[in-house]
């Protein structure tokens, strides 16, 4: 069993509860205000700050992508993250938010 810093499972539930309210999301995007809202009311603080730097480590994994409009900033699940959610690929640096253990 592997013991990570807790700093470091909450990074990784972020991940993860980032991809899943994306695929919740009918448009399947979201602002990074309404992603830290959703982590939070999931069980996992995070401020907008921590919602953009996830998902720019999302986007690093070719999961979502942030897309600029205009002056707004949004975030989009790609095919390979709405994967993950399915449970179709596990990846390292990405755990279920729901998951206990």
């Amino acid at each position: 069993m592997r013991n990570w810093p807790v700093s470091e499972v909450a990074r990784e539930k972020r991940r993860g509860a980032i991809l899943k309210h994306l695929t919740a999301a009918k448009t399947g995007e979201l602002t990074p205000e309404m992603l830290a809202s959703g982590c939070t009311a999931q069980g996992v603080p995070t401020n907008i700050d921590q919602a953009v730097n996830a998902a720019k480590w999302l986007e690093g994994e070719e999961l979502a992508e942030l897309v600029e409009l205009g002056g707004l900033t949004l975030v989009r699940i790609l095919p390979d993250g709405r994967e993950w959610v399915r449970g179709v690929r596990d990846l390292s640096g990405i755990l279920d938010p729901d998951a206990r253990g």
